[in-house]
């Protein structure tokens, strides 16, 4: 009868075990973005969809450190972000930022002010750009026109 009782409380601790190994695969699976691209030219081709919340895209799929939304042809922003500082990547911004929406690794420095039906505005990303032995730069990288 010894046995049983050891049998069950090997299997126990055997389960406990790949409970804890899921969980702990499961705990640090982040909410990550896809990987970003490399950013030839450091240029990209930004797109904006339609709406009062457009969703901005771009090509290739690099990251940026900044996007702006302003009224055209010009004046004050309406939403600016910045890349959060510190360890991380220099451009961690990725596509598929949502009008309103502070991304992960960013930071809303203004805005959002809300958008009009009928009104002219642009977005524009820029990123930063740092040559050994140079200071960084934040370098335009694209710019679209859209209308909501």
């Amino acid at each position: 009868m010894l046995f049983l009782p050891t049998l069950v409380q090997r299997l126990a601790k055997h389960l406990v075990l790949v409970a804890l190994a899921v969980t702990s695969l499961r705990c640090s699976d982040s909410p990550s973005q896809p990987p970003l691209e490399p950013c030839p030219g450091d240029t990209v081709t930004l797109q904006a969809s339609a709406g009062l919340t457009p969703l901005f895209t771009w090509l290739p799929t690099c990251g940026v450190a900044f996007l702006e939304v302003y009224p055209e042809p010009g004046g004050a922003a309406l939403w600016t972000i910045y890349a959060e500082s510190g360890s991380g990547p220099r451009n961690p911004i990725p596509t598929g930022i949502r009008y309103g929406t502070t991304p992960l690794n960013a930071r809303t420095v203004a805005g959002p002010q809300p958008l009009q039906l009928g009104t002219a505005y642009r977005v524009r990303v820029s990123r930063l750009v740092c040559d050994q032995g140079e200071l960084c730069t934040l370098q335009a990288a694209g710019d679209v026109p859209f209308q909501p």
